[in-house]
């Protein structure tokens, strides 16, 4: 979330000018465009096995429509998710999200998700960590802070977050919710 902080300069008549800060904090919500919100980016390739999943995360969650709309408007960056069949001996991982930056900034992610575990939560979960490297949060940084909602994979140089954890069990929860 963001926090929107307004500062406004006050002029009383006839006293000098005094600088207030108010301090407004409200949840950052982005707002949609009605005719892209259930549409899969472009600049997300998936592979076929996922669409119908795609399909069912779209019409029923909101929060994975605003992943969507922000990975829609980044300019810069591509998506691709694909089926992994991950080995149950190597570190336990049912997702992985590998990043390539390209010299003029072009951001490739790739998204590889089990085929033996949920693909709602997974890739609701991966794609808060596309958001997370379009927010630049130095993830190395936060790992070294105490409390800091980030955590260092062991065994494979990775990173986990407290946020793409939530975010993942969110939409799961959603989905869940609108198919009753």
């Amino acid at each position: 979330m963001m926090l929107c902080v307004l500062a406004a300069w006050f002029t009383l008549s006839r006293q000098p000018p005094r600088l207030v800060t108010i301090n407004a904090a409200h949840p950052y919500k982005e707002s949609e465009r009605p005719r892209d919100a259930a549409v899969l980016p472009p600049n997300v390739l998936l592979a076929p096995e996922y669409q119908p999943v795609i399909e069912q995360m779209l019409g029923a969650s909101e929060t994975f429509r605003r992943q969507c709309s922000r990975i829609r408007r980044s300019s810069g960056l591509t998506v691709m998710v694909q089926a992994w069949l991950s080995p149950d001996d190597v570190d336990h991982a049912h997702a992985t999200t590998l990043f390539t930056r390209g010299p003029i900034g072009q951001l490739d992610a790739l998204v590889r998700v089990s085929r033996l575990a949920d693909p709602i939560e997974l890739i609701a979960h991966e794609f808060e960590h596309v958001l997370e490297q379009l927010d630049d949060v130095d993830l190395q940084v936060m790992a070294a802070r105490h409390g800091s909602g980030v955590h260092i994979v062991s065994g494979g140089g990775g990173f986990e977050t407290d946020r793409a954890i939530a975010a993942g069990r969110c939409v799961a929860a959603e989905v869940k919710n609108a198919v009753r």
